[in-house]
């Protein structure tokens, strides 16, 4: 699989692209088709980080933001099943 949104994104947290700037400089018609393109690279292998403030996405070389973004995730995924 070729990303799409992957190889857009710039890299660090201060750079990251809101979720509306990003469907449309890259033509995704709404957020959920969005989402399920991020997804899709996630499920392949592409690191798309996002810091749940409403910043907008990003990719990142610093192991903290990793972690970060993956702790994020287990508590949302732990408040999902709840």
């Amino acid at each position: 699989m070729k990303p799409v949104v992957y190889d857009f994104l710039p890299y660090g947290r201060s750079n990251a692209i809101p979720w509306q700037d990003l469907a449309l400089r890259l033509d995704f018609k709404s957020k959920r088709e969005l989402q399920k393109q991020i997804e899709a690279e996630r499920r392949c292998g592409y690191v798309i980080l996002t810091d749940f403030t409403g910043r907008g996405y990003f990719r990142s070389k610093e192991p903290d933001d990793l972690k970060r973004f993956i702790c994020t995730m287990k508590a949302k995924a732990h408040n999902t099943r709840i």
